[in-house]
């Protein structure tokens, strides 16, 4: 395994750092977007990371740092054209195979990089979305995993998201936005090995 620094100059002159693991031949590529304030060091994230990986795909873990300044204007439009730099470096026209997953905050930027920089991506799993990304994600497709106990969305919100040919909507009970219950490790442990499971199944069926 080859891990390495994507260091992008962006347009404030800072240097966004992103992770890229790679295989020697790889099968393909999964990008992982993940909440805003977050990294992809999220047990479930590694998990489904290490699977992917497991399976021959080489893994890019997108990060936010540095590439808006703080309190700006058309924070989402600027971030998704620095991350649009990395992909172009490391993703576009390398990779047979394009996996997305993305999470929270991540899914506004995953699915607006898809629309508007005509990105294609094989295969997405959204985890936890927000109310700002269930338009896109009707437009696009996949698999979404979500908690009845989210606070960041409404049920009214996920209900636009079922019975819809081209979405598949999993709704984990007493989940919050965490995908974890505030009251159960056991539960908790439960929902990170039902999320891991259905996110790589859903992601097998594209091999």
């Amino acid at each position: 395994m080859k891990i390495s620094r994507v260091e992008i100059k962006s347009s404030i002159d800072t240097l966004s750092k992103h992770r890229h693991f790679s295989n020697e031949e790889a099968a393909g590529v999964l990008v992982v977007f993940p909440g805003g304030n977050s990294s992809c060091d999220a047990p479930i994230i590694q998990f489904i990371e290490t699977g992917l990986f497991n399976d021959g795909f080489d893994i890019l873990e997108i990060s936010y740092n540095g590439l808006v300044k703080p309190g700006g204007e058309n924070v989402v439009d600027n971030i998704c054209n620095e991350i649009n730099k990395a992909f172009e470096e490391v993703v576009d026209g390398k990779y047979d195979k394009v996996f997305v997953l993305s999470r929270s905050f991540g899914n506004v930027i995953s699915t607006k990089l898809r629309i508007e920089y005509n990105k294609v991506f094989d295969s997405q799993v959204y985890l936890a979305p927000i109310p700002d990304s269930v338009d896109s994600i009707i437009e696009l497709g996949g698999l979404v995993i979500s908690g009845t106990k989210d606070s960041y969305i409404s049920m009214k919100e996920l209900e636009r998201l079922k019975n819809l040919n081209n979405v598949e909507l999993k709704l984990i009970e007493k989940a919050n936005h965490s995908l974890e219950n505030d009251d159960s490790i056991e539960l908790t442990i439960d929902f990170a090995k039902d999320v891991v499971m259905s996110s790589l199944m859903e992601f097998q069926k594209k091999y």
